[in-house]
């Protein structure tokens, strides 16, 4: 059990490509496969190598889907990381599903005002919409520290305690649970 906690928090995503590995183009791989190529884009918060948790996002044929306290937003090209040029890209698949389907379904689940820091952030998206898309989940290892954040403040507001005030619990994420979106999938 020591074994794979180890592997799925510190090991790094061994299907992360560098943008300048060459993958089959489009229309080749159209012969073959149809749908959509899907990635993940993965940056640690506040330069601390994942120590602070991370920023995930969701490429789909290139756009990026993520989410933020506004809401859920899409844009032509990776804009939601700090340092575009830093964020790692991790191929996923391909998708049947687009980009409108993710939006459409995802509407009620992630609304504007609802986000909140530990408990329904860009991590929680990013693994629903990769669950909705390719049928995988985010590796652990990017969601961990808001997992063991969220438990801490929920036992003893430890969080709260050392952010002094600057993280408060959202009520309007307070009814979301993960699981239960997955399940409606």
């Amino acid at each position: 059990m020591l074994n794979y906690w180890v592997n799925e928090l510190g090991e790094y995503c061994l299907s992360c490509q560098p943008s300048n590995i060459e993958r089959p183009s489009v229309s080749l791989k159209s012969l073959h496969t149809s749908g959509h190529d899907v990635e993940i884009a993965v940056s640690s918060r506040a330069g601390l190598a994942g120590f602070a948790g991370f920023h995930t996002s969701v490429l789909i044929g290139g756009e990026e889907y993520y989410f933020s306290s506004t809401g859920i937003h899409c844009s032509h090209k990776l804009v939601s990381h700090k340092e575009a040029s830093q964020a790692t890209r991790c191929y996923v698949g391909v998708s049947q599903g687009s980009g409108k389907e993710l939006l459409d379904f995802f509407a009620e689940h992630f609304r504007a005002g609802s986000y909140d820091f530990l408990r329904k952030n860009c991590n929680s998206f990013t693994d629903c919409a990769l669950y909705f898309l390719c049928e995988e989940r985010l590796p652990l290892r990017y969601r961990a520290m808001e997992r063991v954040g969220s438990w801490a403040d929920g036992q003893m507001g430890i969080v709260r305690s050392i952010s002094q005030g600057e993280y408060v619990p959202n009520p309007k994420a307070e009814d979301f649970c993960l699981e239960d979106v997955l399940q409606e999938i």
